[in-house]
């Protein structure tokens, strides 16, 4: 049994020489090679493409930012005749239409009064984030407010709104309530009505010259007072609106317009805590 195991057992090959080991190594390595050549070339054409992706959004952006400085360039010669920019994080319209170049949105004013105001006593402006919506609503304050009406008037020259005899008629015609709830956010309610106050106080002090006028309650300067003054109840800041408007409506003999800004953050923070 011995020496047929060792008829049959394998034997071993002669060694090569230095030459022929590396020629059966390098034979053996060709396909791998090919693949890692490949993969190689894979990626030398991936970074190709994305240096060429960088270079063109680097041109685009060189045109962008040239056409940008030809327009402001532009804006800054023709506006006013002076020198104007554009408007970042001001939201007042008398500000922005005396000192920056402002894109022409008073067709709004048109359609509100052709539609909306004919069919509706309350009107919801529902658009995303940073939309001009706070723009929007100090517009149409500018343009309804009985206060300054003159002055206002002339921030709407040459636009578009001056073109409708129709509703030119409508402007500086209405006392007007312009609150803003932006800041009336709190953790606990007790904290809240402490934001409602402020809020209240400074609404007041905006009317506060309807203390002086003949034709409101003593009983509603006492109210507005105590407003003005952040010693109000609950009772009493519920009713604050109503009490603006009234008090208005009193002095003017005309029905007032309510512009509320943002009315959805004290919504959104009672949400949340």
């Amino acid at each position: 049994r011995t020496s047929a195991r060792r008829r049959h057992r394998r034997r071993p090959r002669p060694r090569q020489g230095g030459s022929a080991r590396a020629g059966a190594r390098q034979r053996k390595a060709r396909p791998g090679n090919r693949q890692a050549r490949d993969r190689a070339e894979v990626q030398r054409d991936a970074l190709r493409q994305v240096s060429a992706r960088a270079e063109e959004n680097y041109r685009r952006n060189h045109e962008t930012r040239a056409i940008l400085r030809c327009s402001t360039s532009f804006f800054m010669r023709t506006v006013n005749g002076m020198e104007t920019s554009m408007a970042i994080g001001t939201e007042d319209f008398a500000e922005v239409r005396s000192n920056y170049y402002f894109v022409d949105k008073t067709g709004f004013i048109s359609e509100y009064f052709s539609h909306h105001a004919r069919h509706a006593k309350v009107t919801l402006l529902a658009r995303p984030r940073r939309f001009g919506k706070t723009m929007l609503m100090s517009m149409m304050h500018r343009f309804l407010d009985i206060r300054g009406a003159d002055e206002n008037r002339k921030l709407f020259d040459g636009l578009k709104v001056t073109k409708d005899a129709h509703v030119m008629a409508e402007q500086g015609m209405r006392p007007v309530v312009f609150l803003t709830l932006r800041d009336w956010e709190a953790g606990k309610w007790e904290e809240m009505q402490k934001f409602i106050a402020f809020g209240l106080q400074d609404a007041c002090r905006s009317l506060h010259y309807l203390l002086e006028s003949d034709a409101v309650t003593e009983k509603d300067k006492r109210d507005f007072q105590m407003l003005e003054e952040r010693k109000g109840n609950l009772s009493l800041m519920r009713r604050a609106l109503v009490l603006f408007c009234k008090m208005l409506e009193n002095h003017y003999g005309k029905k007032a317009v309510l512009l509320i800004d943002e009315y959805d953050a004290p919504i959104q923070c009672a949400w949340s805590h």
